[in-house]
């Protein structure tokens, strides 16, 4: 559910998060601790995708998750902004663990028709809920700038600066300065999508603070975007 800042519902969705499965169980009860590990990965979703189309403004979602007897409840706050009329934003930032290449027919019979793909050069990368990585765990933080200006024939350059931050101490671990973004604009989408993989290994365990700013040739900047994560 999703309510606007004066607390009015204005959407609202309900759906079976994990269907019947296909896996039987095949195995003596009780199953060995590694067999039943296994079975629960393949059969108990570890995710939920969704979109619900907002217009901009400030508002607030609640999810409600049940088995028939539990019931659990988690809520969050999000700002749609409006990128239709400012000369430079920045979407915020989406943490990705996964990505993949779509098959041709992909967007057809497996996903629903209304949602927008997070997609770069070809590929699809899926936002994760657990901001938890490991050492050697891919982190790759894909976002998408906006423009008046960006389909103009002399379109201005665009920079990208990315910093990562030690949320405890507010010491500076990574700064890649501004760099040049190259990614293209697609003709059917109103965004320049960029993707960053972030070497983790090189991050002690802890907790981070990754800021994303853009600034292109004409002086013109974004706020800075920010998100958190930790590393174990």
């Amino acid at each position: 559910m999703s309510f606007d800042r004066n607390g009015t519902l204005v959407a609202r969705f309900s759906d079976t998060a994990c269907g019947p499965s296909d896996k039987g169980w095949d195995v003596p009860l009780p199953p060995p601790a590694a067999a039943l590990e296994v079975w629960e990965q393949a059969v108990i979703p570890g995710g939920y995708e969704t979109q619900v189309n907002l217009n901009p403004g400030d508002y607030r979602f609640e999810f409600l998750l049940t088995d028939g007897e539990k019931i659990g409840r988690a809520s969050a706050s999000l700002t749609v902004d409006d990128f239709s009329a400012a000369a430079l934003s920045l979407s915020g930032i989406a943490l990705c663990k996964r990505y993949h290449k779509p098959a041709r027919d992909e967007r057809g019979p497996i996903h629903a028709p209304q949602f927008v793909p997070l997609t770069f050069k070809g590929v699809e990368f899926t936002p994760t809920g657990d901001t938890r990585f490991k050492k050697g765990e891919q982190l790759l933080p894909y976002l998408e700038i906006y423009g008046t200006e960006l389909r103009a024939a002399d379109a201005p350059r665009l920079y990208l600066e990315m910093k990562v931050f030690d949320e405890k101490t507010g010491e500076l671990k990574i700064g890649t300065g501004a760099r040049p973004v190259h990614s293209p604009m697609r003709p059917d989408y109103p965004a320049i999508p960029v993707v960053w993989e972030m070497e983790v290994a090189k991050l002690p365990p802890g907790t981070y603070r990754l800021e994303v700013q853009v600034s292109d040739s004409l002086g013109n900047k974004t706020a800075w975007r920010a998100a958190s994560f930790s590393v174990e």
